[in-house]
């Protein structure tokens, strides 16, 4: 067996004319919105290549021998199993697994994934003319790829295709916690295609594609091939055959910020197998919040036979130090080893197989250190067994579905368990505890509420803590909300709109929504170890008043007991609310005097009863935060509510906005009001009023029929598509005041809309309920982000009934 080893790691190297260029320090914001193509053509004035080529032949170990003896015996099988009879059937959690290899009702492929796979069919060049021009007519159709595949979660990178744009935007394999990941590339015929992605926070964006290339001898022109992949929770397998030769290979994480690539190869003699790297296309699809690299090249050092390259990424959010990744690509065991041009091969042996492991890191120890973990679990043997069982304990763990749950809905339950794994982010830089983003690649960083959100998904893991977490002090749910008060303690008292694992705002005025309060009560009462969660209140009661003690310091200036909102990016980014008109995406920074919208008051209501909660169970003085309560559930009712509308409304001014959003019944989610027939009122006139927010795909940001409603882009981000967190209150809504007729159809239409899709999204159109539509930050629209950490989260909760 030929050993082909791939390091790859990522080091700064300042551009200081690029940074004048692109990060005007004036303006912050104006800073996110640099056109791509304007950061590319930077890229293309400071390229620099460098070609070498070095011939490299070792023997290979015994353990390569003795692991190419259990490849033939039983390495097809383990690669491409059918269904799953060798996992014991007789639990809830086995016949979970059951669902990997079973996909006839989530299959997607070339003939049949058309709609469900699809994003809405959009224009590279004028996206948002696109969107406007769209319908479901002119919905992508999956057979414009070349490549078949089935199962879930779709894995796929992004690609230009005559009809639009095609795959997902964010979220690839990124298991044990890393900083990076891999995705499948569906755009071509060359075996094992991929999209490597930096997702380290402070620079996210794709930094390299790579495929294997099968040639004949003597021969350049690679063998086309007809490839078929099949996703899995945590990689992907892949089947390739053309020219007399057939190829089978798989792909995983190997361990934290290292992946693997197999390859078994049978067919046609003297074959020769070759990888190939190049660099992300800068002007390729967006899948990031951050612009495409302004600087790369490469250099080849014959002492340390190894090519590296290097790629300078521009950090969309902020104009501090510059961030940046290095890439290097080293071969070594192959029996005369080719490089050149960022190529390798090797000639096939008597094996016909091959490994590549690729490793990533922020420094070239830390790639090095990451590539030799991954080469020890190798070295333990049964590498793809073992990630399977560990999958399989996961699932195991899980909370038992309702009995009479339909396939096609425990499917999605995996898809969502799967996404909040896979969006773990293990400890590093100043972070004490493990993490979790809203999205890897496009979402790479800490957001306030996302956070908090995401813990509620994982407090319903129990009693799973795999040997690489280190759980046993508190939960993966626990250390969330830890680590967002950490990050409170760094900057004056401020949880932030996001923060990276420096622990520091970018954006120091933005807050979101104070939910930690409530989320901490979540999962305190639902670790199932008693011991642990009353360590868990000790530890978060103390810096959870603090923080509830910073928000009325800072956010309520005029002293009338009414907390107050920088603006739009606090509360639903460029949603009507604040000014009560439709703005433009660049307006979600901006500040808005006297903002004091419901949900503020509502979370704030919530998180005082909570800390109540919290002080009973520690023994400590509760009725003080009740009081607290108690007045702000009063001011809320008393300056929001409007009886003419039947709602509760956002207040500017002094003045209320009649914008007609889901807020309108907040108040009846957290039953912070006494008045059960005013939550009523507003349940039945708006969100069960089919012209306004009882639609297809639940819940609108917008109704329908306001004119604050963005028809031109379908709703664009918060002006009308669905977002989950939406759907949730609601549905709690409805069963807290009885209408429990209501609510079990709202569970039904959101599970209808989310399943068979290939994994959770961000957003939804909620007329038509396909994937919809992301935010516009780094200056070109995106698609909706995939494995979406609280839609993932919100839809356990539907599913299991919490």
């Amino acid at each position: 067996m030929w050993h082909v080893r791939v390091e790859l790691w990522l080091t700064p190297r300042v551009i200081r004319r690029a940074e004048a260029n692109c990060l005007p320090a004036a303006d912050k914001y104006v800073s996110n919105v640099v056109p791509t193509r304007a950061i590319a053509a930077v890229g293309g004035v400071l390229a620099a290549f460098r070609v070498a080529a070095l011939a490299v032949a070792a023997p290979s170990s015994s353990w390569t021998a003795l692991l190419g003896v259990w490849w033939l015996a039983v390495g097809p099988a383990a690669l491409f199993p059918q269904g799953a009879q060798a996992l014991p059937a007789n639990s809830h959690g086995d016949a979970l697994v059951g669902e990997w290899d079973n996909h006839d009702e989530v299959a997607f492929s070339g003939r049949t994934a058309g709609q469900a796979f699809a994003p809405p069919r959009i224009a590279v060049e004028d996206r948002r003319r696109a969107n406007a021009t769209s319908s479901a007519a002119e919905r992508f159709d999956a057979r414009d790829l070349p490549v078949s595949f089935t199962g879930w979660p779709t894995y796929a990178a992004l690609a230009q295709t005559r009809a639009g744009l095609a795959g997902t935007s964010g979220g690839g394999i990124s298991d044990y916690g890393s900083h990076a990941a891999l995705k499948a590339a569906l755009d071509n015929r060359q075996p094992l295609g991929l999209a490597l992605y930096a997702s380290f926070g402070d620079v996210a964006a794709r930094v390299a594609d790579a495929h294997l290339v099968l040639t004949r001898p003597g021969s350049e022109r690679a063998i086309a091939l007809d490839r078929r992949v099949h996703f899995a929770p945590w990689g992907w397998t892949e089947q390739a055959s053309g020219g007399g030769a057939r190829l089978e290979g798989r792909v995983a994480t190997a361990s934290t910020d290292a992946f693997v690539l197999e390859a078994s190869v049978r067919g046609a003699r003297g074959l020769r197998l070759g990888l190939r790297v190049s660099d992300a296309d800068p002007a390729g699809p967006l899948e990031t919040l951050q612009p495409g690299p302004v600087a790369h090249g490469s250099a080849w050092s014959r002492s340390r036979a190894r090519l590296t390259s290097w790629q300078q990424y521009v950090p969309a959010f902020q104009s501090g130090p510059r961030r940046a990744v290095w890439v290097a690509w080293q071969l070594r065991r192959g029996a005369r080893a080719q490089l050149a041009a960022h190529a390798a091969s090797i000639r096939l042996g008597p094996a016909r197989r091959a490994r590549v492991l690729v490793a990533v890191g922020r420094s070239r120890g830390a790639a090095l250190r990451r590539l030799a973990a991954a080469e020890r679990e190798l070295r333990r043997g049964r590498f793809w067994q073992h990630t399977r069982a560990d999958w399989a304990a996961f699932f195991r763990a899980l909370p038992r579905l309702p009995a009479r749950t339909s396939r096609r809905n425990r499917v999605t339950y995996l898809e969502a368990n799967t996404a909040l794994r896979m969006n773990l982010y293990a400890p590093r830089g100043a972070m004490r505890w493990w993490g979790s983003v809203p999205s890897k690649v496009h979402f790479p960083q800490f957001f306030g509420w996302d956070t908090a959100f995401q813990a509620l998904g994982m407090a319903r893991w129990g009693s799973w803590s795999p040997s690489w977490v280190g759980a046993r002090r508190f939960t993966l749910a626990e250390q969330q909300l830890l680590l967002e008060l950490a990050a409170a303690r760094s900057n004056g008292g401020t949880i932030c709109l996001y923060f990276t694992d420096a622990l520091s705002c970018h954006e120091p005025q933005w807050e979101q929504m104070p939910v930690q309060g409530w989320a901490a009560w979540e999962v305190f009462r639902a670790d199932p170890d008693r011991r642990r969660a009353l360590r868990f209140a000790r530890a978060i009661y103390a810096p959870l008043a603090t923080y509830y003690r910073h928000l009325w310091a800072t956010r309520d200036p005029d002293h009338d007991g009414q907390l107050e909102a920088y603006g739009p990016a606090e509360t639903w980014d460029d949603n009507p609310r604040p000014t009560g008109a439709n703005q433009p995406t660049s307006a979600i920074g901006l500040h808005v005097p006297d903002y004091e919208p419901v949900e503020l008051q509502v979370w704030a209501a919530l998180y005082a009863r909570r800390l109540a909660d919290l002080a009973q169970v520690l023994g400590r003085r509760a009725a003080p935060w009740r009081r607290d309560a108690a007045r702000i559930s009063a001011a809320t009712d008393a300056v929001h509510w409007d009886p003419a509308v039947r709602g509760w409304l956002d207040r500017v001014g002094g003045h209320l906005v009649d914008a007609r959003t889901p807020i309108m019944w907040w108040p009846a989610f957290a039953a912070t009001t006494p008045h059960a027939a005013w939550a009523k009122a507003a349940l039945r006139a708006h969100l069960l009023n089919p012209r306004e927010f009882w639609t297809r795909a639940p819940v609108p940001s917008v109704a329908l029929d306001s004119p604050l409603y963005d028809r031109a882009e379908h709703g664009f981000y918060w002006q009308g598509q669905s977002w989950l967190v939406l759907a949730y209150g609601s549905l709690v809504a409805l069963h807290r005041y009885g209408l429990d007729d209501a609510a079990a159809e709202l569970r039904r239409r959101w599970l209808a809309v989310v399943g068979g899709k290939g994994g959770l999204y961000e957003t939804y159109d909620a007329t038509t309920g396909e994937v919809g539509f992301g935010s516009a930050w780094s200056g070109s629209y995106q698609l909706a982000a995939f494995a979406y950490g609280w839609s993932a989260a919100f839809t356990i909760e539907a599913l299991l009934g919490g």
